[in-house]
């Protein structure tokens, strides 16, 4: 199976491909016009932004599935978050549909800042409210409405809880909070009100990797958390 990995230089990516080779699949990865190849020959290299759709053929063109995993992350206050993480979406999903209307799916790194918070008694579900806290959960929320209401490409969404481990950089905010919790792994985020659970970035591949290989989870949304 060939496949494209937006993000593909991040750190969920790096990993994502890593996977991908062992497994076998042909894999090319989406790198910004002057991001350096990571991979030698292993991977096909596509160079394009996902701000600017006519980047996207080459990429999108023949392949079986996308992993889209590129975005800004963070809640940051002027980050162009309509910009990459909302318009790059629907970015995609266009140059999919001109030159290769009939891939299998998308798969879509959604965030746990989509939903937002949990509560102390109550545990979120994928068909609970959302109310992110945020403007980076409000662009990923955003960015899943335009694929649920579309209806040419399959989907699933991964609502993934911030992710810690090796090669993550020290100030990610997966391993921030981690260290600053001493390894914990469900936090509360204020006091009695809110929690969060994070996620290892082993147990986050191997979830990805689950999703595309079912049927199940075609046009569906879920909470990939420990």
């Amino acid at each position: 199976m060939k496949v494209l990995v937006t993000g593909a230089s991040g750190f969920v990516g790096q990993h994502l491909i890593a996977e991908l080779l062992i497994k076998k699949f042909s894999v090319k990865a989406l790198l910004l016009p002057d991001e350096k190849d990571k991979w030698d020959k292993a991977v096909e290299i596509i160079h394009g932004d996902i701000q600017h759709v006519d980047t996207l053929y080459p990429a999108v063109r023949d392949i079986d599935l996308v992993f889209h995993l590129a975005a800004v992350k963070g809640a940051f206050k002027n980050a162009p978050y309509q910009d990459i993480n909302i318009n790059g979406t629907k970015n995609l999903v266009d140059a999919i549909k001109k030159v290769n209307p009939n891939i299998r799916r998308l798969i879509f790194l959604s965030s746990q800042a989509a939903a937002g918070p949990c509560s102390k008694n109550k545990m979120l579900t994928e068909n609970d409210p959302c109310n992110p806290i945020d403007n980076y959960g409000r662009s990923k929320l955003e960015s899943e409405k335009f694929l649920v209401n579309q209806t040419d490409i399959p989907f699933t969404i991964l609502r993934i809880a911030p992710i810690y481990g090796p090669g993550n950089s020290p100030l990610s905010g997966g391993d921030v909070l981690y260290r600053m919790t001493g390894h914990k792994i469900f936090l509360s985020i204020s006091p009695g009100e809110r929690y969060l659970q994070m996620i290892h970035i082993r147990d986050a591949i191997n979830a990805i990797m689950m999703a595309q290989e079912s049927e199940v989870t075609i046009n569906d949304t879920y909470f990939i958390t420990v």
